[in-house]
């Protein structure tokens, strides 16, 4: 007697690189996969103008840090757009005043409605979630990530 496959509805918590690599994993095979965010985050993709990360801030260090905050949290701006656009909250500080989230698929993921961004979690009850919003989601997995 075979077992049915029923859809996977999981809740990810958490905005830290774990977290959101497990959310964009859990979507390629979840049909619902949500993302709950307590506070804003700033989200730098691996690769930017074809180069890692750490490569292109490399070659800001000889500015005064003023000047690489502004210019990084500009590039950002302009090459993602901006977080709330995406159902995410805004960062509270500057891109180098907190460890940033390094990924480059879960904006797309969002973007293409594979990841369903959602607020921090009031509680839980049964099965469900009860965001900060008052929303109630049921879920089959949640993940707690970091």
């Amino acid at each position: 007697m075979g077992m049915s496959a029923r859809p996977l509805r999981a809740a990810v918590v958490g905005a830290g690189n774990s977290a959101c690599d497990v959310a964009v994993e859990v979507s390629r095979v979840a049909e619902h996969a949500a993302l709950s965010v307590r506070r804003g985050q700033h989200i730098l993709p691996k690769f930017l103008f074809g180069r890692p990360g750490d490569v292109n801030y490399a070659r800001l260090t000889g500015l005064p840090w003023r000047i690489r905050q502004w210019l990084l949290g500009l590039t950002i701006r302009l090459v993602q757009g901006r977080y709330a656009d995406y159902g995410l909250p805004e960062p509270e500080c500057g891109v180098l005043e907190m460890h940033p989230t390094l990924n480059s698929e879960l904006l797309y993921f969002i973007r293409h409605g594979k990841v369903h961004p959602r607020p921090g979690i009031a509680r839980l009850d049964g099965d469900a979630v009860v965001y900060t919003d008052g929303r109630r989601e049921a879920f089959d997995t949640i993940v707690w990530g970091l």
